[in-house]
């Protein structure tokens, strides 16, 4: 991520969770990963871009221990005061980008996950690649993201690489990586005003599973 868009979070953090969709649309990707993955209390899970914790905190009440990862300072303290005050003993957060070499220290994570940051990152497959390597054999990768789109979704385009995926590309990309068993559902609607009237965005959510390392 460029340090122009890693400024861009911080300016934002502090006002980040005052957006009453962005709640919601945690929630229910939550909720839909929870409908095809079987979490449970002795998981290790990575949510990479983890922001203010909308996600992750959610995942704690199912998972043993969450790892936030995100690369903006502003957005982790945001994260860092909600853990502290709602006393919650089963997250740390680790501020980096996928592709420093502490990340690949990391780990190995039962589950990893990841919401509405790739079509942020320039390369999703050396993204995608770096949490198959982070991933225990075995373990499996949700990411949700923006169905493909018109470039309508953001205002401002600033950071903003990709016009979402194809259920196809999402497809290709964990492929390319070496998980198997990978489906794409929907996880989430939103409904945003647009200069043509009010839209819906649907987004996906891609899951798959580690196989075996060859040796």
């Amino acid at each position: 991520m460029s340090n122009e868009n890693i400024n861009r979070f911080n300016k934002v953090a502090s006002k980040w969770d005052e957006n009453p969709q962005r709640l919601k649309m945690a929630k229910n990707i939550v909720e839909r990963m929870a409908q095809e993955t079987s979490f449970d209390t002795s998981a290790s899970v990575l949510d990479y871009g983890c922001g203010t914790g909308l996600v992750s905190l959610e995942l704690a009440k199912l998972v043993g221990h969450i790892t936030g990862v995100d690369a903006s300072a502003g957005m982790l303290d945001i994260m860092n005061q909600k853990i502290a005050e709602a006393h919650i003993p089963n997250i740390n957060t680790v501020e980096c980008e996928y592709s420093d070499s502490v990340f690949a220290k990391l780990g190995p994570f039962d589950i990893a996950v990841s919401s509405m940051v790739m079509h942020h990152i320039d390369n999703p497959d050396q993204f995608v690649s770096a949490l198959y390597n982070v991933v225990s054999p075995s373990g499996h990768v949700l990411i949700a993201d923006l169905d493909e789109e018109d470039g309508s979704f953001h205002e401002d385009m600033t950071g903003v690489h990709h016009k979402g995926f194809s259920r196809d590309r999402f497809i290709e990309t964990l492929t390319v990586a070496g998980f198997t068993g990978i489906r794409v559902t929907e996880a989430h609607t939103m409904t945003r005003e647009t200069p043509s009237g009010p839209k819906d965005y649907t987004i996906l959510l891609a899951i798959g599973t580690k196989g075996k390392i060859n040796d």
